[in-house]
């Protein structure tokens, strides 16, 4: 746990499976080895870094539609459900918090 949190990684878990038992290293031998076994596996990891989502929910016009999707794939914002109703478009969009406030200035 040290290990990560001086990576400054957040919302992950490392497992490490232990084939043999015996108590030859001791108890601060096994936690330097897992130390050292969380080191190396962050070294080879494929680490993402984490930006919280949000939604938003709003409403155009039919004519807006196109305008809309066109600033949507500018900021790459690809989670989006719409419900056309009669005389409007409801739209929910899913994307970082900064997508989303850059969506809202547009």
């Amino acid at each position: 746990l040290n290990v990560l949190r001086g990576e400054n990684l957040v919302n992950c878990a490392v497992m490490i499976v232990r084939y043999f038992g015996g108590i030859k290293l001791g108890t601060g031998g096994m936690a330097r080895a897992y130390a050292l076994s969380v080191k190396n596996v962050l070294k080879v990891a494929n680490l993402m870094v984490y930006e919280k989502e949000s939604s938003y929910q709003f409403s155009t016009s039919y004519s807006e539609v196109d305008k809309t999707l066109y600033t949507l794939k500018q900021l790459s914002i690809s989670q989006y459900e719409r419900d056309f109703g009669i005389d409007s478009v409801m739209w929910e969009i899913v994307g970082s918090e900064a997508q989303i406030e850059k969506f809202k200035q547009v």
